[in-house]
């Protein structure tokens, strides 16, 4: 399914649209040696009983992934305005994430990880989600209110959005993208029968250095509140957003390949185990609600 052009701003509205780095040049070096070829995305689609499966190539390799989907130029644009203020506030912080090496550590090595920081932090993942997701192909799922919200407070939406991190010791696990978006709708909505697929919420896993997040946003009513990852191994996953208010010691464990794994299948897995249920009980929060198609993509 190919996404319409993207002809304004997707955060202002403004004409002068340019290209974003997903992944901002600075964290290049924490991406781990350039390997030869193109970065190889696969993407899989289940709508209703349909499923399909394929491999597509990026331009290049993901580090140099581009959206082209926000307004740049002078300081008043957003991509050289509040999106470089909101970059430049975040990278001391988030190198430290990052690299693992916090820059006053205590005696164990760790540091103070404040609420007003992983606020910060939120920002940033939010920001990087909402602007990947326009170069997958896909319509958006983000609301216009939702990314004009972003812009103006620079603070991830607060209804429906989840945002946790991790500190990922990877060792076999290749993605450094991985994607979901997902159709949730009631029984009654003219959508919910469409032969197009219609997303309306997200899962992004994004992968830095030894810096892990997550990101999940979702019409679906306490949804966040609720969501639980099992983790196999029992690493440590830190929910930033919505915001808990206390600061945290960082980082409490480690994350392996198999918990980011499963934490980065988790959406997609039990969305699929509930449209693969013919009783509608099994939805936790309204029987009117359902999960009819969703597509995945692997970086």
């Amino acid at each position: 399914m190919m996404a319409r052009p993207i002809t304004s701003c997707i955060f202002c509205g403004a004409a002068n649209v340019t290209k974003e780095h997903v992944f901002s040049r600075w964290t290049h070096q924490y991406l781990g040696p350039r390997e030869k070829g193109k970065a190889l995305s696969l993407q899989g689609i289940r709508n209703f009983n349909r499923k399909e499966t394929r491999e597509a190539k990026l331009p290049g390799q993901l580090r140099d992934w581009q959206v082209k989907a926000v307004c740049g130029g002078d300081t008043t644009t957003c991509n050289n305005g509040w999106m470089r203020s909101l970059e430049e506030r975040a990278r001391p912080l988030l190198e430290q994430l990052i690299t693992g090496v916090p820059k006053k550590p205590d005696q164990d090595g760790k540091f103070q990880l404040s609420a007003k920081e992983q606020e910060l932090i939120a920002a940033w993942a939010a920001l990087k989600a909402i602007v990947g997701q326009y170069g997958e192909g896909d319509w958006p799922t983000t609301h216009h209110t939702q990314r004009k919200r972003l812009r103006a407070r620079e603070i991830p939406p607060e209804n429906g959005w989840g945002i946790w991190i991790g500190h990922f010791e990877r060792k076999a696990w290749r993605p450094g993208w991985v994607s979901t978006a997902i159709s949730i709708l009631p029984e009654k909505s003219k959508r919910f029968h469409a032969k197009k697929p219609y997303f309306n919420s997200h899962s992004t896993t994004q992968v830095i250095g030894n810096l892990f997040i997550q990101v999940i946003h979702t019409p679906m009513p306490g949804f966040i509140e609720r969501w639980r990852f099992p983790l196999p191994h029992k690493g440590t996953l830190i929910r930033i957003w919505p915001p808990a208010n206390y600061s945290v010691r960082w980082p409490l464990g480690s994350l392996d390949d198999t918990d980011a794994d499963a934490i980065a299948s988790a959406f997609f897995k039990w969305m699929d185990a509930i449209a693969s249920r013919a009783a509608p009980n099994e939805w936790p929060d309204d029987d009117s609600w359902h999960p009819p198609s969703f597509r995945r993509s692997k970086i």
